[in-house]
Parts: C-alpha cells; structure tokens; sequence
C-alpha cells in the first residue's frame, strides 16, 4: 500500500458559503471583524487580532498641545494595545499535513483524532476539505498575478507580543502572529492588498468583505460535517488532479 503526504486546507464555515466556496467563490472579511466578531460560537472573536504594540507601563504620559500653544499632560492607565489598519481582507484556514494510502485509484485520509477532537468542541459548524493545497493555492495566485493585488499568505505563528515589539514596519506581519490560545487551529491565511498598480481594496472603516472568483474546487474538495469525525477518523475519496 502506498503512502503520501498531502498538504490539506480546512475551511469551516455556515453550509450556504461552503456551497458558494466549492464553487470557487472567495469572500473575504476585513480584517477588524475577526476582532469584533461574536457570531454562533462563544469566545470566538479574537480582541488580540492585528495587535502591533502594546504598551505594558501602569501610567503612560502623553503630552498634547492645543492650537494655543497650551500644553495638556495626561496620564494613561495601562496597558494601552495598538492595532494595525483593519481593511485588510483575510481569508482564514486550517491547514492539515496528513498521511493517506493509496488504494487503486482512490485515497484513504486517516484525519488526527486529536486535532479533529479539538476542532469539533471548538466549531459546530460544517467544513470543506480542501483535498489538493497546491491546486488551490495556484488557483489563488492565478487570480492575484491578474488582479496584480499585493498579497501575503503563510502559517499563523502562535505567541505572545512581546511589550518592546512592534510590526509598525510592516503593519501586514501582525495578522500573522495570534495568542498562543488559539495553536489549536493550525491556521493558514491569505491576506490582500492595494499595490501601486492596482486599487481594488476599500480601505474606508466601513469596508465591505472583498469578494472574487477562482473557478470550481470541487474536483479536489468535500464538504463534510465535523460532528462525523467524532466517530470515525478515516473517510475515501477519488481525487481529480489539476
């Protein structure tokens, strides 16, 4: 029996949008709604989300003067957090490396039970599994070469901030860092933005979620329910090579 690694992508979401996703439909949130989301899930939203600095001193003194030349020295309880730009459109998914067996022309997934475990008490909703990462991904990249958007993609890296750090260089790189609350997830994620040759990106504080298309996913990709890996860990599939 022959074995493989596939990398997988995990995108968990309400069924009419997995729909919509299979199809090849992207919907991307702004960035600050992953700080100000609440949604069906309890503890969800991530208050940390975009965090570039913060400040840890017990009184911070910030000295202001008025258009008299006045000037006004308060002091600040901290810790005082500061956040990047949230227009950033993101879209977020757990990344799975997983060894299947090659069984005729179709594949045996064994999924972590750990991890599934982990997912399910996490998540109730439904999910599309995506089968092929590097068909996806060049889907992705194909739109983005055409758009001629700026773009950053990666693993999510899982620790504190330290209070002397600061992404105020490149204010992009702080949505790719989260508390390290949130490991369980293993999350992968694509971020856009407005470059010099294209300006397709609201960046207003009311921005809606950016949306566009990469063709069909369903040759590489299953929509299935979490609650089914509660009882079993194992699932086959034919896979379409693209």
């Amino acid at each position: 029996m022959e074995k493989e690694y596939f990398n997988f992508f995990l995108r968990i979401d309400e069924k009419e949008y997995l729909t919509s996703f299979q199809k090849g439909h992207m919907y991307m949130k702004p960035a600050r709604s992953f700080r100000e989301y609440t949604g069906n899930v309890p503890g969800v939203g991530d208050k940390n989300e975009g965090l570039k600095r913060i400040i840890t001193d017990k009184k911070v003194t910030i000295t202001i003067t008025d258009d008299k030349g006045i000037s006004i020295t308060p002091q600040i309880c901290g810790p005082i957090k500061f956040y990047t730009d949230g227009y950033y459109p993101i879209l977020c998914l757990y990344h799975l490396k997983i060894k299947c067996h090659k069984m005729d022309e179709k594949y045996v997934v064994e999924l972590p039970k750990d991890y599934l475990k982990n997912l399910s008490e996490n998540r109730k909703d439904p999910g599309v599994l995506i089968l092929l990462a590097d068909a996806f991904l060049n889907k992705i990249r194909h739109y983005i070469n055409k758009s001629q958007l700026g773009y950053a993609w990666g693993k999510i890296e899982y620790r504190e901030i330290q209070p002397d750090e600061s992404f105020e260089d490149a204010s992009w790189r702080a949505y790719f860092r989260k508390d390290p609350k949130w490991a369980y997830q293993n999350e992968w994620r694509l971020l856009l933005g407005n470059s010099e040759k294209a300006q397709l990106i609201d960046e207003s504080p009311t921005s809606r979620p950016y949306e566009f298309e990469i063709g069909d996913l369903s040759g590489f990709s299953k929509i299935i329910d979490l609650s089914f890996f509660e009882k079993q860990t194992t699932f086959t599939f034919n896979m379409k090579k693209e």
